[in-house]
């Protein structure tokens, strides 16, 4: 048998590969969904459809009425809500599955191309998983911009002349990906990096490049020119950079932080991409001359971005496998005698670890809690709406007590209220948070701990009713001084939600 033979032997059956490749893909994108996001985007998207135009200015709330809206995910809001009329939160579940398993399969062939292994291609696949668990279990549009980013890279690191033509996919994909996610932008210049960078390493390695100039020329232009067809043309891709100097919300929302490491709690994304940027500097020295150079820059610069933001490790995850994969030595993994223990070893991992901790669901992290560490979990498997973190009862008893007015509200209530009041009653403040900008998000947070600064936006907004959540007042003591306030009257309370009406 020669190097050939060996190499096209899988080194697990493909029946048995294709079953632990979906069940671990169930374990982290089939679960309940429910982002406070999704529920304002499920309304636009209704909004959307049944008038045909895009909303530019905000229509939801009653604080931040008409201030400008740089809506640049309407694409998959429309998706979002014809799912969601067809199936209900059912349907939204298995259309995360969906999505799930298209971005498995573009990873998993993509990394079983580079290396020859199958065995390699669940291992680093599950990797991937864990790292951007976090990302990867939230209903959002990101998960469309993951899809095109991974199948962008599964095209480029397989391209050679012969297939060369299915470059021109890059197209259509780059259309959808520039009206689903602002994070398009990023595409070609990913796309003309790639480029740039192989036609240097076909000279280093003294090979003929993978793709004609030209044609690739071309790609790379028209590439630049899909992300116009958004309806917001440039503005769509100056409103990243916009919010970025909203340096409040940006240092109060979780994914535009860095990675943590201790605090608050120690997570496992963190800690996961520091392995994995380990391993690809043990990669670059030990075996320089098997790292593609197109590779190692994409790598790196996924990388950057993701010890700088939360939301860009599933990208530097994503990029790392591929890398990780192009650079294995193929030998060793065909023909080692322990490879057999690594293929048990690697089933065990990924149907084991779905099985076990099902009803646990995904290892987010470790917190320090009250002397004790806790350990952090995502959503177990599952499917419908996710109703622990949102006010469904709350909402329900305001609506058969049929109390109108005008509602104070836990902003990441905001979103559900949006989806099940409107239009009848705005919202105070939701996640939109370029919309409501910088100082009105101060004044929210330090109205939640000073009753004065709270008395006056109750003035403001001629505010009636405050509906907020009971975890966070016990945990932190926001709100906490409306229990003993004569003006204000509690009338229901759950787990994780209060009510209070201004007498």
């Amino acid at each position: 048998m020669n190097q050939d033979d060996i190499l096209a032997k899988p080194a697990l059956p493909s029946f048995i590969s294709a079953v632990a490749l979906l069940i671990v893909t169930a374990f982290f994108f089939l679960h309940p969904v429910g982002t406070s996001d999704l529920f304002w985007q499920i309304k636009t998207g209704e909004i959307i459809w049944q008038t045909h135009s895009i909303p530019r200015t905000d229509i939801f709330s009653f604080t931040a009425f008409g201030n400008a809206w740089i809506n640049h995910e309407w694409l998959a809001e429309v998706i979002f809500y014809l799912i969601w009329r067809l199936g209900g939160f059912v349907a939204l579940s298995f259309f995360s599955f969906l999505l799930g398993v298209s971005f498995a399969a573009c990873l998993f062939i993509g990394i079983r191309k580079l290396s020859g292994s199958v065995t390699l291609g669940l291992l680093l696949s599950f990797a991937v998983f864990l790292v951007g668990a976090p990302r990867f279990q939230q209903l959002r549009p990101d998960l469309f911009a993951f899809l095109f980013f991974v199948a962008m890279l599964l095209l480029l690191s397989t391209a050679d002349r012969l297939h060369a033509k299915r470059l021109w996919m890059l197209i259509p994909a780059q259309l959808f990906w520039s009206n689903i996610h602002g994070s398009a932008i990023i595409a070609p210049f990913f796309i003309l990096l790639y480029g740039i960078t192989a036609l240097a390493d076909a000279r280093i390695h003294k090979e003929p490049p993978p793709f004609k100039v030209g044609q690739f020329t071309a790609i790379v232009l028209l590439s630049y020119m899909t992300l116009l067809a958004n309806p917001y043309t440039v503005e769509a891709y100056l409103f990243p950079f916009t919010h970025l100097l909203q340096r409040y919300a940006i240092l109060a929302t979780l994914d535009w932080r860095a990675p943590t490491w201790f605090a608050p709690q120690a997570d496992i994304a963190s800690w996961g991409l520091a392995l994995l940027a380990l391993a690809f500097i043990l990669v670059v020295i030990r075996r320089p001359k098997q790292v593609r150079l197109p590779l190692l820059v994409t790598t790196t610069i996924c990388f950057i971005a993701g010890f700088r933001m939360m939301r860009f490790v599933p990208f530097a995850a994503t990029s790392a496998a591929f890398l990780l994969a192009a650079s294995v030595d193929r030998n060793v993994i065909s023909r080692s005698q322990r490879i057999q223990l690594v293929r048990i070893a690697v089933l065990i991992l990924c149907l084991g670890v779905p099985i076990l901790a099902n009803s646990y669901g995904p290892f987010y992290g470790i917190r320090p809690e009250k002397g004790r560490l806790d350990f952090v979990f995502g959503l177990p498997m599952g499917i419908g709406l996710d109703e622990i973190d949102f006010p469904v009862g709350a909402v329900d008893f305001l609506e058969d007590k049929n109390l109108k007015g005008r509602v104070f509200n836990d902003m990441a209530y905001g979103g559900y209220l949006i989806f099940r009041q409107w239009p009848e009653e705005g919202v105070f403040f939701d996640t939109r948070t370029p919309i409501y900008g910088d100082q009105f998000y101060q004044e929210y947070v330090s109205a939640l701990r000073n009753e004065k600064m709270f008395d006056d936006i109750v003035e403001r907004y001629d505010i009636t009713c405050v509906l907020y959540d009971m975890r966070q007042i016990k945990e932190t003591g926001e709100l906490e001084f409306l229990f003993n306030n004569p003006h204000w009257r509690l009338i229901y309370e759950s787990d994780n939600a209060v009510i209070f009406i201004k007498i």
